[in-house]
């Protein structure tokens, strides 16, 4: 299940060859103390009574929130119980980026927060998203308008789609803002007509629009980076 969810990404070849994008996302408890997995898009959390379900109770504690980023490390699920584990045994789990529920200074959560593959949940599901959310805006000005001019105004038009969906992420905190204006810290580069091919001209296929954003972390921010084609058909 872990590899399946992980394979159901799209590659950057199969979205422009049309293959349609459902993503999955995998939670599941496990009782294993050495348990590895890997795959990236799945989340393993450890637990000595599986009939606590904690994997879906942990989505119930912090599925709310969405899309609103939160770290869903030191939230606590209601009816789990913590675990006695060895010094040795929290190392493995550690080391396997399996979550589980710990007492800390008499206080009870969930840690770590991340995939099995060592990446946070919480960009994960912010990069999808912003991948989501843009895709649905540039359908809408392709679908909204008669005609979008091959021009730098058309382009314009077409980029909006990206600054909007930025500008919605900063407000959700799935990326970071300056402290001083509450923008969002992002960057979109507009291409020109100028720079269009005649192949991308005449198959009417814009220039790409690359952007970049500084991811907001719940510890610590993190560069993400993308490229977005879109065809003026």
């Amino acid at each position: 299940m872990a590899k399946f969810a992980e394979d159901s990404e799209p590659s950057e070849a199969e979205l422009t060859a049309g293959v349609e994008d459902h993503r999955k996302f995998y939670f599941a408890q496990t009782d294993n103390k050495e348990l590895e997995v890997s795959n990236r898009r799945s989340v393993i959390v450890y637990t000595e009574d599986l009939d606590e379900h904690i994997d879906a109770a942990w989505i119930g504690a912090v599925g709310p929130w969405y899309p609103q980023s939160v770290t869903w490390k030191f939230k606590m699920p209601t009816g789990v119980s913590v675990p006695a584990l060895k010094e040795s045994e929290l190392t493995a789990l550690e080391e396997h980026h399996v979550n589980w529920v710990t007492n800390e200074y008499k206080k009870n959560y969930i840690k770590n927060g991340c995939c099995a593959d060592g990446e946070w949940i919480d960009a994960i599901l912010g990069a999808d998203w912003i991948a989501k959310t843009m895709r649905e805006k540039l359908y809408n000005i392709f679908m909204t308008n008669p005609t979008i001019p091959y021009t730098d105004a058309g382009f314009t038009q077409v980029a909006a789609g990206v600054f909007e969906t930025m500008d919605e992420a900063a407000g959700y905190g799935i990326i970071a803002t300056d402290a001083e204006s509450g923008a969002g810290v992002y960057t979109v580069t507009v291409p020109k007509r100028s720079e269009a091919t005649d192949k991308q001209a005449t198959s009417r296929q814009m220039p790409d629009i690359p952007w970049e954003a500084t991811l907001a972390g719940a510890v610590h921010g993190v560069k993400i980076s993308g490229r977005l084609k879109v065809s003026m058909d």
